[in-house]
């Protein structure tokens, strides 16, 4: 099973003292990018929050394309770079375990090439 559509779509929606509202969607041809923008009504603080949506690798099999993953996570990286934010990349997939595992191990061991020039698929 696929998990639930936990973003609303056109309209603002309020968790708690969070309001959560839809800014933008750019469909491209391997994910969807969301962009949100999330405030805290008691603070006042307001961040954009951007959401990818990988939508080729189906529940159960593998990725249609190696190559268009490997750019889903050079997409992710590069927009966390270009908007210079220091938070957290959260990844979950309906079972928290498959996808998101080959995507953090994938990304470890990207960061590790780029910046240390090693490969070692055991220690990540």
């Amino acid at each position: 099973n696929r998990c639930c559509e936990y973003w609303p779509q056109e309209t603002g929606a309020q968790v708690g003292q969070l309001v959560v509202e839809p800014i933008a969607e750019y469909n491209m041809r391997e994910y969807i990018l969301r962009e949100f923008r999330l405030s805290d009504v008691q603070s006042g603080i307001t961040r954009t929050v951007r959401h990818f949506q990988y939508t080729e690798w189906p529940e159960q099999g593998a990725p249609k394309s190696g190559e268009s993953f490997l750019d889903l996570i050079q997409q992710v990286h590069r927009t966390k770079t270009q908007f210079g934010v220091d938070g957290p990349i959260v990844i979950h997939c309906s079972s928290g375990a498959g996808r998101t595992g080959v995507f953090i191990a994938l990304s470890i061991i990207i960061d590790r090439m780029r910046l240390e020039h090693v490969v070692d698929v055991f220690t990540t």
